[in-house]
């Protein structure tokens, strides 16, 4: 039994496992290859026809094939596994990870037979998947089609297997579903796969009631990101500043080099100091009477940098690179760039720096926290993350498009509304639980007539409070649902409402006046109280 090829990225053989023979069309003896599933199926097929399905496996079998070996003789087969061998003597096997179900339905898309009746999604899904990973066009566009149909009965979970694989056409017709539907949009684990960006689409498609642009897409921005317009403003040249000593290797990018000291580049990334290490010895291979015979004029004997490394960045990205490796600029990049510079610093391994860069995002995090929380969690920074989240509080965020919501999963973004959501809920429970207010403050309650007071039940029982602050706490629950800050509760806007509610002001026995005096005493604690709450909440882990 002769390998010819493994599509199985790294799956092993099982041999060991008896093999069991796929249906009528695929037992045939013309058949000239072997697809051997996960669950042990084989499958012969003809070359002939697969390749005129797939681009794939055109090219593959059009590669030269390795010579068979000889047969086993009989009298030294004495296992199973070599009875199997005896049967698919001759012709190649290609063990592939595919189960024999998906590799049923997808030789039937492929052969003049009738295709199979597709009806459950989920066959539907893995059929589609392993269409799209082999090139089968056909196949795919008939996939589609089905899906399509499918669309009214989850269009959730249909418009997330379309994003996953860049099916424009029935994305489109998911999300129409889920607003005809009226459907709410929410996170489903079948949206693990794709951006934080497609699932805010759809979101933002839904509350439009589908009244978009023409240009409209799901799978992809339909505009250009807005940090590519900020990275465009980035510096595009690099110079050491110092000229002594003068450098002594060179960087070369796509469309720009760089003259540069290897110590400082080297010291300061790791992955650059192994590409100098090969390019020294890659140098020291060189014939000695090579580098006598050098010319007067050529470029190195006047010292000019000799080791030479090449890199895939552009210009600019290079110029970035560098500026890093020499320490310039870090605390004073617009929050764009340090995203751009973690992405170089990540990939050439810069441990300091990127600790830099993390400071400079935390101290952005302030002014712009749902960009830092998304930056943090495609970078891996948790404990910034968590900062960023619990910052993002005090602004509303789901109406507004970050161009970083294309860099992370939708579970990111995901487990951000959760956390706002967690939040609020754990910020208006304080509201029912007054444990936080000691039962002899304010001592200015007692001022209050005693026809004013009305019985509150709460969680930890009944009390008796003013009318004003039994108001106070009623207008105050959603606002700390959409705010769950301390401040919320500090704010005399809450306070206002209280004494313009109409129970409040039409009360005779009421002296508001007092309200204004005890308020600043009773918010503290409420404040306190809110920030306590909130602080236990935990962003979700979403890795």
């Amino acid at each position: 039994m002769k390998v010819l090829y493994d599509c199985s990225s790294g799956v092993p053989p099982s041999p060991a496992n008896p093999l069991s023979h796929g249906s009528h069309p695929f037992r045939k003896p013309s058949a000239d290859v072997v697809f051997a599933s996960s669950d042990n199926v084989v499958f012969r097929v003809h070359r002939i026809i697969l390749a005129e399905a797939s681009d794939f496996f055109e090219l593959m079998f059009s590669l030269p094939q390795p010579v068979a070996q000889p047969s086993i003789p009989e009298k030294k087969r004495g296992s199973r596994k070599h009875i199997e061998q005896q049967e698919l003597d001759g012709l190649p096997l290609l063990r592939v990870t595919e189960t024999s179900a998906v590799l049923e339905n997808l030789f039937r898309l492929c052969y003049p037979v009738q295709d199979p009746a597709l009806t459950d999604l989920d066959a539907i899904t893995d059929t589609l998947e392993a269409a799209i990973k082999y090139d089968m066009r056909e196949a795919t566009q008939i996939l589609q089609e089905r899906l399509t149909a499918l669309v009214h009965t989850d269009p959730l979970r249909l418009y997330a297997i379309a994003c996953r694989h860049s099916l424009e056409d029935v994305a489109a017709a998911a999300a129409a579903e889920v607003v005809r539907q009226e459907l709410e949009v929410r996170y489903i684990d079948a949206m693990v796969h794709i951006t934080a960006g497609t699932y805010y689409r759809l979101a933002f498609y839904a509350h439009a009631k589908g009244k978009v642009s023409a240009f409209f897409a799901f799978c992809r921005p339909s505009f250009a990101r807005a940090d590519d317009d900020a990275r465009r403003g980035q510096r595009e040249e690099f110079e050491a500043g110092f000229k002594f000593p003068p450098p002594d290797a060179m960087i070369r990018g796509a469309d720009a080099e760089y003259g540069v000291h290897s110590a400082i580049v080297c010291q300061t990334s790791s992955v650059l100091k192994d590409l100098f290490r090969h390019a020294s010895s890659q140098q020291s291979s060189i014939r000695p009477e090579s580098a006598c015979c050098a010319d007067k004029d050529s470029p190195n004997a006047y010292g000019a940098p000799k080791l030479a490394v090449d890199l895939p960045e552009d210009r600019r990205s290079l110029a970035t690179l560098l500026r890093l490796c020499y320490d310039q600029d870090t605390d004073h990049l617009h929050i764009d760039e340090i995203a751009s510079a973690l992405t170089l610093a990540t990939k050439y391994r810069l441990p300091n720096i990127t600790r830099r860069l993390a400071d400079a995002l935390r101290a952005s995090a302030r002014g712009d926290p749902v960009r830092v929380y998304l930056i943090a969690s495609h970078f891996g920074l948790a404990s910034l993350a968590q900062h960023a989240a619990r910052l993002t509080l005090g602004v509303p965020i789901e109406p507004q498009y970050y161009p970083q919501l294309e860099d992370v999963s939708a579970r990111v973004y995901d487990a951000l509304l959760q956390y706002r959501r967690a939040c609020g809920e754990a910020a208006e429970a304080t509201l029912d639980d007054l444990s936080w207010l000691p039962h002899d403050t304010p001592p200015t309650f007692s001022n209050h007539s005693a026809g004013c007071f009305r019985a509150h039940t709460c969680k930890t029982g009944t009390r008796f409070f003013p009318c004003w602050f039994i108001a106070f706490l009623r207008h105050l629950g959603d606002a700390l649902v959409k705010k769950p800050l301390a401040s919320t509760a500090t704010s005399v806007e809450w306070l206002a409402a209280a004494l313009s509610d109409p129970a409040v002001k039409f009360c005779s026995r009421c002296e508001r006046s007092l309200g204004v005096t005890e308020f600043g005493q009773v918010s503290g604690f409420l404040a306190g109280a809110i920030d306590r709450a909130v602080s236990q909440v935990e962003l979700l882990a979403h890795d």
